[in-house]
């Protein structure tokens, strides 16, 4: 008798505030794994490291601002982009605009309630396609695991050589290959 693993979201969380990351790692912790980091450059370093479902970060880090982070963000060609969600301050609440038009996917309010923002959050996570990148040199059987995968809901891509998945697998960063 085996059992499925379940797939549990990666999130990456950004803020400088001690007690907010362990408020908002006991929010997240019951359904997503969670990376903590306290800068905007730790999140560029980390979202460059690693494929995140999720990235939650606050709109005023010691080191950037929500803006300077969305742009260090932007994916390269090719690359799947993690929706980025904001926590903003209430008195920072004119600038959500340009944040949108930024790249930024959703924000929240501080002070927030937390049942709501893991509420919206896991909402979030589940309309997420998972990736996955599909490699062989034999045409059908890169077919049949696309229809199949497909199928699930799952966003594939095809590799027909290694050096291809290689380099596909660099940019798309995917969940599986």
């Amino acid at each position: 008798d085996t059992q499925r693993a379940e797939y549990r979201p990666l999130v990456l969380v950004a803020d400088a505030d001690p007690a907010c990351r362990q408020q908002l790692d006991e929010m997240l912790a019951p359904f997503a794994r969670i990376e903590m980091v306290q800068t905007g450059r730790a999140v560029l370093e980390s979202s460059r490291r690693e494929r995140f479902d999720l990235i939650l970060v606050s709109h005023w880090l010691p080191d950037m601002s929500g803006a300077e982070l969305l742009a260090g963000l932007r994916p390269l060609e090719g690359q799947v982009a993690a929706p980025v969600v904001m926590m903003v301050a209430a008195r920072d609440a004119g600038q959500v605009t340009q944040l949108v038009a930024a790249g930024m996917s959703d924000y929240v309010m501080k002070p927030f309630d937390t049942d709501v923002v893991a509420d919206r959050l896991r909402s979030l996570l589940q309309r997420q396609r998972p990736v996955v990148l599909v490699a062989d040199d034999d045409p059908l059987i890169c077919e049949i695991f696309k229809t199949k995968l497909r199928q699930r809901g799952v966003d594939v891509s095809v590799a027909n050589s290694g050096m291809q998945a290689l380099d596909m697998a660099k940019r798309l960063r995917p969940h599986a290959i």
